[in-house]
């Protein structure tokens, strides 16, 4: 018995905003199918959030399900089943099913009564909608939907109403120029959604959602569709890298929309949480207004980085994480993982992973396991100290940071008081390697100036000099304003 309108409705409330759709389809697990289920799947349209779904059914449904959720393994494929008329598919190879229910109604009673009997929780799905005529549209177009603050995207957008209450939407600066060549345009626009799911007599309810739009009218045989996704996805993942430096918050894209002449397929992803707060104009690594001009460096530098080997994918993601933590010492904590990563690719590429080469080390080596062996008494001492003697062909992580802040014209000296030397290397080793209660007080600024520090460093690698909001002028001043409790300064070794 398929479900009524009025139980999808209790099952997902309606809310604005939201996309359900509902059909027959099948749960497959290593080779055992479930089909003709009647499932129910429900996203977002304007911002990132869960993908969920139900199947509904009776206790027939649950013993088709019930073979399957004893098969090990967390992930389950979903897919629409094919029926004459119908011109769209959904699937899923990213399913979880956390929880089966059998209501375990009395022999002979309930047999046709409709009720949930899987919960659906999806990483992504695929749905496609063909045409039935093909050939109506020659361009293609791909739309990756944003989530996060949008103020460093650089578009200007107004509001102008008419005196007969039509609202006319202004949009400027939505084209995105680059300096890499791409065989597509590329924009950033606002997408309008409009709701009255609430009540059924309500007025309608408007909604924007950001959007990256790519979109050539290039054929097939030039750019061929798959190439085109391709390379959108790698741009759309750069650039919202990018405004996510810029921002110090997630930004992500979060659906896509690919509409050619045959079909439209929409991509439907979880992922991180992203703040919907704007951003204050002093807010953001570079002033609002010059973040195209980034764009331009910074996509150009990002990509010959890593063609070199020289990813900044994990430093950047670890320093917005450290911006998302709760606790100042984790804060702390993955700032500094994030420099790790950025000074042992750059130790690779300069040459100076080692102090010395491999066989004059093993010699020096050799030559300290017999002084050990002669000066220390213990055996279990002598075996602990061994185990130590490989770092000492490691050079001192202060040595690798200052050959790294001479290479990208890094400074440091205005963030400390007058005379202090850098004392996050000192504070690193207290909090990773000792149970010290650290002062609370210097611990926010060692936390500040480790994250101005990486600033200026992935600011100037990725081709940019203007460093004065990292940090603002009133943050620096307060970091050079001596504490008692901060430690005293130290002559350079």
């Amino acid at each position: 018995m398929a479900p009524s309108t009025t139980m999808i409705e209790d099952l997902f409330p309606k809310e604005p905003f939201f996309r359900i759709h509902e059909f027959k389809g099948s749960l497959a697990k290593e080779g055992l199918v479930a089909d003709e289920l009647q499932v129910v799947v429900r996203y977002p349209l304007t911002r990132e959030g869960e993908i969920r779904g139900k199947v509904l059914g009776d206790r027939n449904t649950f013993k088709k399900i019930e073979g399957l959720f004893k098969v090990p393994g967390p992930l389950w494929t979903l897919k629409s089943q094919e029926h004459e008329g119908i011109r769209w598919q959904i699937q899923s190879d990213q399913v979880l099913v956390p929880m089966i229910s059998n209501r375990g109604w009395p022999s002979g009673y309930g047999e046709g009564m409709a009720t949930v009997v899987a919960d659906l929780r999806f990483e992504d799905v695929f749905v496609t909608e063909y045409f039935r005529t093909q050939g109506g549209r020659q361009d293609r177009q791909l739309w990756f939907f944003l989530a996060g603050p949008r103020e460093l995207w650089g578009l200007f957008q107004s509001r102008i109403p008419s005196y007969t209450g039509e609202v006319k939407i202004d949009v400027r600066y939505a084209a995105i120029e680059l300096e890499e060549p791409f065989p597509f345009d590329i924009e950033v626009r606002p997408v309008y959604f409009y709701d009255n799911t609430s009540e059924p007599n309500s007025c309608e309810v408007t909604k924007d959602a950001l959007a990256l739009l790519l979109k050539t009218s290039k054929s097939v045989n030039e750019l061929p569709t798959e190439d085109f996704l391709s390379l959108g996805k790698e741009l759309a993942d750069d650039l919202t890298l990018l405004v996510s430096l810029l921002s110090r918050r997630w930004v992500e894209w979060f659906r896509y929309q690919l509409a050619t002449s045959e079909s439209i397929v929409t991509y439907v992803r979880t992922t991180r949480p992203c703040s919907s707060d704007s951003l204050h104009w002093d807010d953001g690594l570079v002033e609002h207004h010059k973040s195209r001009d980034f764009f331009k460096v910074g996509l150009r530098n990002l990509r010959e980085f890593r063609r070199k080997g020289f990813n900044l994918f994990m430093p950047i993601v670890y320093f917005v994480s450290a911006n998302q933590k709760k606790y100042l010492e984790e804060q702390f904590t993955t700032l500094f993982l994030s420099l790790e990563r950025i000074k042992d690719m750059f130790a690779r590429e300069e040459g100076i992973q080692e102090n010395l080469p491999e066989e004059d080390f093993k010699k020096l080596k050799s030559g300290v396991s017999a002084v050990i062996k002669e000066d220390v008494q213990s055996s279990k001492a002598r075996n602990m100290i061994r185990r130590k003697t490989r770092e000492l062909n490691r050079p001192p992580l202060r040595y690798v940071l200052d050959v790294l802040f001479s290479r990208y014209d890094v400074v440091w000296k205005d963030i400390y008081p007058k005379g202090s030397d850098l004392t996050i290397i000192d504070t690193r080793n207290d909090l990773f390697h000792s149970s010290k209660d650290l002062d609370i007080d210097n611990l926010v600024r060692e936390r500040d100036r480790l994250q101005a520090l990486l600033e200026r460093i992935l600011l100037h690698m990725l081709g940019w000099d203007d460093i004065s909001r990292s940090p603002t002028g009133s943050l620096k001043q307060w970091l050079t304003v001596p504490l008692e409790s901060e430690p005293k300064t130290k002559k350079k070794s």
